[in-house]
């Protein structure tokens, strides 16, 4: 896939750049996992009557498996980070590189220290590198918004790219010549995790030409949808011009809200991936656990399997001949009692 340089100034106008869309879910997943790692490791420690620190100061090759990991997964978090805050044009080379060779320095550490259950333990690790980098690396070489934000580059035949710019990478050599304004347009990059808070496609308030052709071509032709034309002409007290203009309205409307939704369910699937990946890291107890359908006490709250029938906190009993029923976890009663 071969991609040209744009000028800063041109980069910085383009719809997709900055740190939105899956980018943002990438920013936002590093360091939600490395929580998720000191909580797993919190768990533990709790289960054995100790504290993090006494746990970590344990002299045995399987904790020392453990701090070397999360020593790098916690350099992995600060560099990126810091890349991402910088837009260093350093990101895409060196993220990809550490996400690549985070799971070799782990299994070189336990060939050095090796310890009962370590093989098991690295298969498991393995599944969840493998699908982590399936996915993430993919998106960092593919990524329209990760090329325009940190490189200021476009793809050759990509029409957002101002036409008459001849901008290209240094290694071609060749001359370059002013850009030219050029309309946006509305080619979406392929795109992998985004909270739909933050995608810089399109807003209401400058609809993307693509979406205006559309709807002017249906308004135009056969293809017109006669209930929001119904609409649309209603709206324009009978007045033909003004029916057609209020019709455009409603059709960009519709069709930036079709696009918003698409991407809500693009993240909803990316998220659940992400979710399966982090519990095929887990120990096989604690994967069985996590997959049990949760609930939470109506009395204090806590998070726990749905079949409980006691609370671990608050000792509240729950069953057919209790007063107390646990709330399916995911529910508005759940979400209320959590609050």
């Amino acid at each position: 896939m071969a991609w040209k340089e744009i000028p800063e100034i041109e980069a910085k106008k383009h719809e997709l750049y900055g740190v939105g869309g899956w980018l943002l879910l990438f920013a936002i997943l590093l360091p939600v996992s490395l929580l998720a790692f000191w909580g797993t490791l919190a768990g533990e420690a709790r289960s054995l009557g100790v504290g993090v620190g006494e746990l970590l100061a344990v002299d045995h090759p399987a904790i020392t498996h453990i701090k070397v990991s999360l020593g790098v997964q916690t350099a992995l978090v600060i560099v990126v980070s810091w890349l991402i805050v910088q837009k260093s044009s350093a990101f895409r080379v060196v993220t990809t590189g550490m996400l690549l060779s985070y799971y070799p320095v782990v299994v070189l550490v336990g060939m050095v220290n090796p310890f009962d259950g370590q093989v098991q333990g690295l298969v498991q690790a393995g599944i969840g590198w493998v699908v982590s980098c399936a996915i993430w690396v993919t998106y960092l070489q593919r990524s329209r918004r990760v090329r325009i934000t940190f490189e200021q580059m476009v793809r050759l035949a990509d029409p957002d790219a101002p036409a008459s710019t001849a901008v290209v990478s240094p290694s071609t050599g060749s001359a370059a010549h002013p850009p030219m304004a050029e309309p946006p347009s509305a080619t979406v990059a392929p795109q992998i995790a985004a909270p739909v808070a933050a995608s810089s496609f399109a807003s209401m308030d400058s609809p993307s030409e693509e979406y205006w052709a559309q709807a002017l071509q249906e308004v135009e032709g056969a293809d017109r949808r006669p209930g929001l034309w119904a609409r649309a002409f209603a709206h324009a007290k009978g007045v033909e011009a003004v029916a057609k203009a209020n019709y455009l309205e409603f059709r960009v409307k519709e069709l930036q809200q079709e696009h918003q939704a698409q991407l809500a369910d693009e993240a909803e699937q990316l998220r659940q991936q992400a979710e399966e990946a982090r519990i095929a890291e887990l120990p096989e107890e604690r994967r069985a656990f996590e997959r049990l359908p949760k609930g939470t006490c109506p009395n204090c709250s806590t998070l726990q399997p749905l079949a409980s029938l006691e609370c671990p906190k608050c000792k509240a009993v729950f069953g057919p001949d209790s007063a107390w029923t646990l709330i399916p976890a995911g529910s508005a009663a759940s979400v209320s009692a959590v609050a």
